[in-house]
């Protein structure tokens, strides 16, 4: 007898059971049978609801006349059978002198009585994120492009049905369709589900949080919604937590030819060693507040920058700078350093790197300088043969007295200068020579004349200079190398990392040394 077009009709018997349930169009007949014990009885009373919402209570007892012809509400029993397998009683109609309809306040009238019923829609949503950006180890490996996944918790949280709930996010790609219908109480986990690519803003952030909102329709046609939250009772926005790795990486290297002979670099003090630090963004967000640092260098920054003074993930940058060569590092053989960047993650994280000759090491800059040296001796005899009475006569055991001038016609400073010679004993040294430094009284020697010599009529002999040290330029008998060296360490600092680099930058030594500790180490020109 209802006007709904597509009406669900329900049926359930006092017991719970669903004895009918599907779509009936108005005027549309309809049949259902007791299940209580199955096709013999309903009980006291069955429920009927249409759309899901409850409609009409029938009593099937005796308690209350039924039969054909009986209205409820929005339906009337056109037939069916009694407890014992009988027809229905048509009902009749008892026919009174006197009678009247009720009302809701008035005798005089006829108004059916309202009883209105509270209705609480409402409804809540969770929205949950799933992403992990380490790997096994626990090293974080975020990149853009990774996926967060989500899910959608539903729930009514009000006393009615609530149709066509919805769930939308501005931020993702939500997959799902409207949920038709959720009864009062009822919870959804399956219909949505949504991801979201992550991009370097959220990997510069460190999170990626949003909301999503759920809307659903009540019986009365108003709308409810709610925020997404981490709980049914909030609306927390779901944040997802995203790892950064900052890292930096330096490279220095000297820009200088090298002479192929003895792969060196010829240079005079005064002269200049060009260097050029390429910096590279070696981790998954950008850094900021960039400072190079070089104890030998005054860098200018070159290019590399695209304006906002931020080194990118996939920015790099170029620096130069120059060194004035020495007589130390001349002497010394190499020019050898290290320079130091540092950066700041959008997390205010400080990473740093040394620089080394590659991304991946730390070595040290080495710039190997062509040796230069040379030195040179002259032998100078005194010596006067006339005797007391003016004749020139030579007598054993006359003295000659020999002077020595040594120079150091090279480039380097020579240490540990000696001179030598076969006929006599040289007095005087080792000295030290500078570059074109000359010594002229340092080393003499005195040669008692023998009757053999006079018989010769002359002396003849040769002095040697040599240079012991380890640029050795002497032909004499000095070896010139140290093959083996054992060290105390008398600084205060805890597990200090020691490192000895020979002169053409072979390590020779790496290792932890505490206070007072001592290591030895060899030479490795040739090995040991």
């Amino acid at each position: 007898m209802g006007a709904t077009q597509n009406a669900t009709i329900k049926v359930i018997e006092h017991d719970g059971q669903t004895v009918f349930e599907r779509v009936v169009q108005p005027g549309e007949e309809f049949e259902f049978f007791g299940q209580d014990p199955p096709q013999q009885h309903f009980g006291p009373k069955i429920h009927i609801y249409i759309n899901n919402t409850y409609t009409q209570l029938i009593h099937t007892s005796c308690s209350v006349a039924i039969g054909i012809g009986s209205v409820f509400g929005d339906f009337v029993v056109i037939d069916g059978t009694s407890r014992n397998g009988g027809p229905f009683i048509p009902v009749v109609l008892e026919v009174c002198d006197i009678e009247d309809l009720s009302d809701d306040g008035s005798y005089l009238q006829d108004d059916p009585t309202v009883t209105n019923l509270c209705q609480g829609a409402s409804i809540a949503l969770v929205k949950e994120g799933s992403y992990s950006g380490f790997d096994s180890n626990g090293n974080c490996i975020a990149a853009v492009g990774d996926i967060i996944n989500y899910i959608f918790t539903v729930t009514n949280t009000g006393n009615v049905t609530l149709t066509n709930v919805i769930v939308e996010d501005p931020l993702v790609t939500i997959s799902g369709v409207a949920i038709a219908s959720l009864a009062p109480g009822a919870i959804d986990t399956t219909t949505y589900t949504a991801s979201y690519t992550i991009t370097q803003q959220d990997i510069d952030a460190g999170v990626f949080s949003n909301q999503a909102t759920a809307t659903g329709t009540a019986p009365s046609g108003t709308s409810v919604t709610d925020l997404s939250g981490t709980s049914v009772d909030n609306d927390t926005p779901t944040d997802t937590p995203i790892c950064q790795d900052p890292a930096i990486a330096l490279v220095k290297q000297a820009n200088v030819t090298l002479d192929p002979t003895d792969n060196c670099y010829n240079v005079s003090v005064g002269g200049l060693i060009d260097y050029t630090f390429t910096v590279t963004n070696q981790g998954n967000v950008p850094l900021s507040t960039l400072v190079l640092t070089d104890a030998l260098v005054t860098t200018a920054y070159v290019s590399g920058d695209d304006g906002d003074g931020v080194l990118q993930v996939s920015e790099t940058w170029i620096y130069s700078g120059s060194y004035l060569v020495t007589q130390s590092d001349i002497d010394y053989g190499m020019v050898t350093n290290t320079a130091t960047i540092s950066g700041i993650s959008p997390l205010t994280v400080t990473v740093t790197d040394i620089s080394g000759d590659t991304i991946t090491n730390d070595t040290p800059t080495i710039t190997q300088l062509c040796p230069d040296s040379g030195i040179a001796i002259i032998k100078i005899a005194n010596y006067d043969c006339t005797d007391a009475d003016g004749n020139p006569i030579s007598m054993p055991g006359d003295e000659i007295l020999y002077t020595f001038s040594v120079k150091n016609t090279g480039g380097v400073t020579l240490t540990n200068i000696l001179v030598t010679d076969p006929l006599v004993t040289v007095n005087g040294g080792p000295i030290t020579l500078a570059p074109g430094e000359e010594d002229t009284t340092t080393f003499t020697a005195v040669y008692i004349i023998t009757q053999n010599d006079i018989d010769n009529g002359f002396v003849e002999n040769q002095a040697r200079v040599e240079v012991c040290n380890e640029d050795n330029i002497s032909d004499g008998n000095c070896d010139g190398q140290v093959d083996y060296i054992k060290l105390k360490y008398l600084g205060v600092t805890q597990n200090a990392t020691i490192k000895v680099i020979e002169h053409d930058g072979q390590t020779v030594f790496q290792g932890v040394v505490q206070p007072g500790e001592e290591f030895e180490f060899f030479g490795q020109d040739p090995p040991q």
